[in-house]
């Protein structure tokens, strides 16, 4: 398939009552199995922002990744990095960077180099970096399965201590979810009284509850 025939699929990618999903997946998949430098030329010629194609095709090589670990690292920097330049699109662009974080079965050192990498960003001078940088290690400790230290665990647990609530509450949210939190750890009065309010917290329960029903879907699916 044509890259002008992909772009045409791509523009439809978001439409609820679209039936390209996998189609598209597909179709770049085997884009970058064959030609993976012409790929990666294609994704670094994308602007960034909403508007461009970049999340659909970090997403079309995210189950099958292996060997793309430094154009991950790449694509994470040119991010962030762009982010803390003051790129207004950067910003559109930011959740793009779960595509690229939450993958399996890589090089160890990835996960590594993403961990150091997203370290130095839990200091960053932007709320939004930190909350990022606090998810992705989150996934990327997971997904690489590295031995969670006390050294990152404490780096974690900070920022349930930082002066932007959003970062306390996504902090919170994701250390409770995977058992990180310190002993008898409870939010504040007042951060408790946000969080009822807060629709970043009820949009995370949502999303919670909306995985649980997948996987359970997908169990009853594999066991049926």
């Amino acid at each position: 398939m044509k890259i002008e025939e992909l772009e045409k699929l791509m523009d439809k990618f978001h439409d609820i009552y679209s039936e390209v999903y996998e189609e598209v997946l597909d179709e770049l998949l085997k884009f970058a199995i064959r030609d993976k430098e012409g790929y990666i030329k294609y994704v670094n010629s994308q602007k960034i922002g909403s508007n461009s194609y970049r999340s659909i095709l970090y997403e079309a090589i995210m189950y099958d990744a292996n060997g793309w670990e430094n154009f991950l690292l790449d694509q994470i920097t040119y991010i962030i990095e762009g982010y803390e330049s003051m790129d207004k699109k950067a910003k559109e662009e930011l959740s793009s960077i779960y595509y690229l974080t939450n993958i399996d079965d890589l090089e160890k050192s990835f996960y590594t180099s993403a961990i150091d990498y997203f370290k130095t960003k839990l200091n960053s001078t932007h709320p939004e970096i930190r909350v990022v940088a606090l998810e992705s290690m989150v996934d990327l400790h997971f997904g690489g399965e590295i031995e969670m230290n006390g050294q990152l665990k404490r780096e974690l647990q900070n920022q349930l201590k930082d002066k932007a609530f959003k970062v306390r509450l996504f902090a919170y949210l994701h250390l409770k979810e995977e058992d990180l939190l310190p002993k008898k750890y409870k939010p504040h009065l007042i951060d408790r009284i946000r969080m009822k309010m807060s629709s970043d917290y009820k949009n995370y329960m949502n999303g919670q509850k909306i995985g649980a029903k997948v996987a359970e879907q997908i169990l009853k699916k594999n066991l049926g």
